[in-house]
């Protein structure tokens, strides 16, 4: 009965971690989304791209990023199953490739869900100078 017990607190304290870090998926997700990450993750499907690659592409249509905080960005998707993370051999840095589930927020995707994302407003957390 007590091991029973300890199963369904057990349960119930993942489900509540679960609801409570929803939201950091989701504005994460829109995040990556609203600077067309998975875009530019996309276009090399065949390389995986290290952050200071990805950085230097938002640069270009933009103010530059932080690549602290793009890395942590990038890893936690990952860890989502959004982009697949590995080591890129020259650099030795984290490297990001696209996934079936980061063609999904693609634009280029004809059934692209990323129109779906934006219509989330998370504008107080990621913002490109708006």
């Amino acid at each position: 009965m007590a091991e029973e017990r300890n199963v369904l607190d057990l349960q119930s304290q993942i489900r509540a971690w679960q609801a409570t870090t929803a939201l950091v998926y989701t504005m994460s997700l829109h995040c990556a989304v609203e600077l067309g990450i998975p875009d530019i993750v996309d276009e090399a499907p065949a390389t995986p791209l290290p952050v200071s690659r990805i950085a230097a592409a938002l640069h270009s249509t933009g103010p530059p990023p932080d690549s602290s905080v793009l890395h942590r960005l990038m890893r936690f998707l990952a860890h989502k199953g959004v982009f697949a993370e590995c080591v890129d051999p020259t650099r030795g840095e984290p490297a990001y490739a696209p996934t079936p589930i980061s063609r999904w927020f693609s634009r280029r995707s004809e059934l692209s869900l990323a129109s779906v994302v934006l219509l989330q407003k998370w504008g107080v957390v990621c913002t490109r100078g708006k």
